[in-house]
């Protein structure tokens, strides 16, 4: 391995530039050897290589899964637009009311009201806030 120090940064580009030109043309070859491989293998059982690639499961990264995808997702948008929708859930009975307006109240779930979260960031307990109503 060569001491790297002794280049001046053109030097260092050049060489990245042939670096980066050396992996594409060693990664091309080895895919080139690898199909090669595959096909003689499909032969030798009698059948074709794209036939085998035919029903292969396409990898999540890959440009051909992303096109799969496109058709399922308009499938499924079409489909929720279709369907009917949800009926209205029934509002939870208050749990937590307010101290300086008894009216306001929460029931526990979800996002926490503004008063809630002033009455615990003045060190207001929230089982302070919990009272049966009348």
């Amino acid at each position: 391995m060569q001491d790297l120090k002794s280049y001046s940064l053109s030097d260092l580009k050049k060489l990245c530039v042939q670096i980066e030109k050396e992996i594409e043309k060693r990664a091309t070859g080895a895919k080139k050897a690898l199909i090669r491989k595959l096909e003689k293998m499909a032969q030798a059982e009698g059948l074709e290589l794209s036939d085998l690639l035919e029903g292969a499961p396409a990898r999540k990264d890959s440009k051909e899964a992303k096109a799969v995808k496109a058709p399922k997702a308009a499938k499924l948008a079409k489909a929720k637009a279709e369907k009917q929708p949800a009926e209205k859930k029934e509002a939870l009975p208050p749990v937590y009311f307010n101290p300086l307006n008894p009216k306001e109240g929460w029931s526990g779930r979800g996002r926490k009201p503004n008063w809630v979260i002033n009455w615990l960031g003045n060190g207001g307990e929230l089982d302070d806030l919990k009272k049966k109503r009348s």
